[in-house]
């Protein structure tokens, strides 16, 4: 679940997992860097890293992780 962001350089999602657990699941099986907001149960992912091509893997990351956890 998107939170409202204006920039367009980095995203924040709600997770229903442990961002933190997500954070370091994602690290360490995907070679994939995001940073875990706990205190909103989120996420933020910077688009502003990424080449849009490269977007549909991450979310595809994103999913696999989220469902291993």
């Amino acid at each position: 679940r998107p939170y409202a962001f204006h920039g367009a350089f980095f995203a924040l999602a709600g997770v229903d997992v442990d961002p933190e657990a997500l954070r370091m699941k994602l690290l360490a099986e995907h070679s994939t860097g995001i940073i875990a907001f706990p205190a909103v149960g989120g996420i933020r992912v910077a688009f502003c890293s990424l080449s849009e091509d490269a977007i549909p893997e991450l979310i595809e990351r994103l999913g696999k992780a989220v469902s291993d956890l």
